[in-house]
């Protein structure tokens, strides 16, 4: 009877989609390998499932080939006629659509320190989720970056174990070596364990301001803007509520917009230090100069101002009802043909902006 090894499918990818937008599929690469001494090798005849949509069998270098829907952002795999337990992915998870070829890395109990390592390193991220302070994107980069930190070592230790070098005296001067880096990686990868939680816990921080402040100033600036439809300008002189409603909406897209106004320089900068992606911080600072000068400068201010001063105007009895009405709605019905327009494209540049972001964790 086979065996099956439940996997779920993350990983290191450099995946190239092959199918149209129109067939709702996207080609994803493959390769199974299992993890041995100083190294891996692919292991063919097991076939990758994903459950409804697509397998595939590993060739004999232990390559596959799935065609996936586009539009599942994770999948779940399963390997069938795998000998050994699943290392990597974390959790089994895979993100679509991935930005290189899948890597699924198996296992045996052969290797018992490689084993005893993986075994811990499992345990330690395994605590870490369940705080629920780091996304299952950030869980997964986290444990395939420390999975990467023990193969690298475990691979220097075993290239010193098969050598001989001219000035080693003795088998047990070359031990010794052996023993002080196995003792010096344990601790880098302690070291590595808290760099990085801390460095995904601020990550997950500033996505949660950054999408959390786009997402409020669109919310109040579409809130702001159907305050002010030309229609509604005479009811803030005749009704005192009206008035009351209008200041409050006012102050809300005030301090959404403050909010943007005195952390987007910082999140720029931030968004170029925790996210890879070398054009994250660059299109993130072109959506924030959209929305404070194209749509609050050009548009929204010129609006608010209008009927704020028209108000104050008709309150302070400078002017008349009617005028203050009419010159508070001229100067809204000026900038209003521009104001919905521009927030249906900012709506889209914060939505493309919390995706990458979001991708990218």
């Amino acid at each position: 009877m086979k065996k099956k090894c439940p996997l779920y499918l993350l990983l290191m990818l450099s995946c190239f989609p092959v199918f149209s937008q129109s067939s709702g599929l996207i080609a994803i690469s493959g390769k199974v390998v299992e993890l041995v001494d100083g190294g891996q090798k692919g292991v063919p005849g097991v076939t990758v499932s994903v459950a409804d949509q697509d397998y595939d069998i590993t060739d004999k270098e232990g390559r596959f080939l799935l065609h996936l829907k586009s539009e599942k952002s994770e999948a779940i795999v399963a390997l069938e006629g795998c000998p050994y337990p699943i290392v990597s992915p974390y959790g089994g998870k895979i993100f679509i659509p991935p930005s290189g070829e899948l890597q699924i890395r198996v296992c045996g109990q052969e290797n018992k320190k490689l084993r005893q390592q993986i075994d811990a390193l499992e345990h330690k991220v395994e605590g870490l989720e369940s705080q629920h302070k780091l996304s299952q994107r950030q869980l997964s980069k986290m444990h395939e970056a420390l999975l990467d930190t023990i193969l690298y070592y475990e691979a220097v230790i075993h290239s010193l174990s098969n050598t001989v070098e001219e000035y080693e005296s003795s088998l047990q001067e070359r031990q010794n070596r052996i023993t002080a880096l196995e003792n010096k990686v344990n601790g880098l990868e302690q070291e590595l364990f808290v760099a990085l939680e801390k460095k995904y816990l601020r990550q997950k921080e500033l996505y949660e301001a950054i999408s959390g402040g786009l997402e409020e100033y669109t919310d109040q600036v579409k809130n702001l803007r159907d305050m002010l439809l030309p229609d509604r300008i005479s009811f803030y002189f005749l009704n005192e509520g009206a008035r009351e409603q209008l200041y409050t909406t006012i102050n809300n897209y005030n301090e959404a917009r403050s909010f943007i106004l005195n952390n987007h320089e910082g999140h720029v900068e931030a968004a170029a230090h925790y996210w890879a992606g070398p054009g994250i911080s660059k299109q993130l600072n072109e959506t924030y100069q959209y929305l404070l000068e194209d749509v609050h400068n050009e548009v929204v201010y010129p609006i608010e101002f209008s009927v704020n001063e028209n108000l104050k105007l008709f309150l302070s009895r400078q002017l008349g009802r009617s005028r203050a009405t009419a010159e508070a709605r001229k100067g809204a019905e000026a900038a209003m043909s521009q104001l919905s327009p521009r927030i249906e494209i900012l709506e889209k540049k914060c939505a493309d902006m919390i995706q990458q972001l979001n991708t990218s964790l």
